[in-house]
């Protein structure tokens, strides 16, 4: 009998062992993995900084590529979207500063015994007057844009849209 319970207890440790042994073999495939990609940001959205999301220079640039594919642009009209797409980037980090500022108000009013409206109006207040001159701004863009385009082009731009809400409908 203790011979047969020595068997079993092999049998047991091996069985024990073997899952053991592939979780380990597996931790060491994705860690290594892991430190590889780490290494070169190059590999999916590391280099901007968040995995999963992209920079909004990164999605302009896309979405730049994407129209001139779909669109069919000349090297003209690239060059006018190009043009188009710095000059809104150069307005977004603006913005962010605005946000940045707006954020550090609210923080600051937490931060006290008893919160001033009227300074929390108006920072609101100077952001709303930012947020139109931004909208004005994107509809000159917008504007602009609309006057490269041919109108097969146009045509070809509103079916793609129609089509992209479409399979994005929430």
């Amino acid at each position: 009998m203790s011979e047969s319970n020595q068997s079993n207890n092999k049998k047991c440790q091996r069985r024990i062992k073997k899952p053991f042994i592939w979780l380990i073999i597996i931790g060491l495939v994705i860690g290594t993995g892991t430190l590889i990609i780490s290494q070169f940001p190059e590999v999916g959205y590391g280099k901007d900084g968040h995995w999963g999301r992209p920079s909004p220079e990164r999605k302009a640039k896309f979405l730049v590529k994407m129209l001139t594919h779909k669109l069919d642009l000349t090297e003209k009209q690239q060059k006018r979207v190009n043009k188009i797409k710095n000059e809104i980037l150069a307005k977004r980090k603006e913005f962010k500063g605005v946000r940045q500022e707006i954020l550090n108000g609210v923080l600051s009013q937490i931060k006290k015994p008893k919160v001033n409206e009227a300074t929390l109006n108006q920072l609101l207040a100077s952001k709303e007057v930012h947020l139109k001159t931004m909208r004005k701004f994107l509809v000159s863009k917008f504007a602009e844009f609309h006057s490269i385009l041919t109108p097969a082009q146009k045509v070809k731009l509103a079916k793609g849209i129609k089509e992209f809400h479409k399979r994005h409908k929430r």
